[in-house]
């Protein structure tokens, strides 16, 4: 195949892969909530042509050149800072590695508050459990009065029981 063949099938690959990715419905939010990097690889189904990685990616600082219309028919330059970009990795280069989600905007610091907070609320649920479960049994002891060793027996008693379980029903 010579080169020109090659681009072209490239060409066509690539607006293919495109079209497909730009159809889907939250493709417009991608960018915002961090999805900046797709990979596509495409080679010929008997494998003796490889056309390489197709990279479509999100560049934060390119001058967008799309114009739109608008709903009165009107062309607007679209005024918003960065753009889609695409570029072709060869499989003999190598690919180079990138970063799932680049640094983390959460400090070590960030992190110990998250962490302090999600341990007190489960205590605070576990403190709330607990509470109920204590009073439940309270009240059972305030209406039928026994010594402390046959309550404590009982109690021991009932966490031996098995648990019944309802028979399950099929329904296919």
């Amino acid at each position: 195949m010579d080169e020109r063949s090659f681009q072209e099938m490239r060409k066509g690959l690539e607006i293919q892969f495109k079209y497909i990715l730009y159809r889907k419905p939250g493709f417009k939010f991608f960018h915002s909530i961090g999805n900046w990097n797709f990979f596509q690889r495409f080679k010929s189904d008997d494998g003796k042509i490889d056309f390489g990685v197709l990279h479509v990616y999100w560049d934060k600082d390119a001058e967008n050149m799309i114009d739109y219309i608008d709903k009165d028919g009107n062309v607007r330059p679209h005024s918003k800072q960065g753009d889609w970009r695409h570029r072709w990795l060869n499989h003999e280069d190598g690919y180079p590695v990138v970063a799932p989600f680049g640094d983390c905007p959460i400090s070590e610091e960030g992190w110990k508050k998250i962490y302090q907070i999600h341990a007190d609320k489960l205590k605070e649920s576990l403190e709330k459990s607990a509470t109920a479960i204590v009073k439940e049994r309270l009240e059972n002891l305030e209406t039928e009065p026994k010594s402390m060793k046959d309550f404590i027996e009982d109690e021991m008693e009932e966490e031996e029981k098995p648990i019944k379980r309802e028979k399950k029903i099929l329904l296919n």
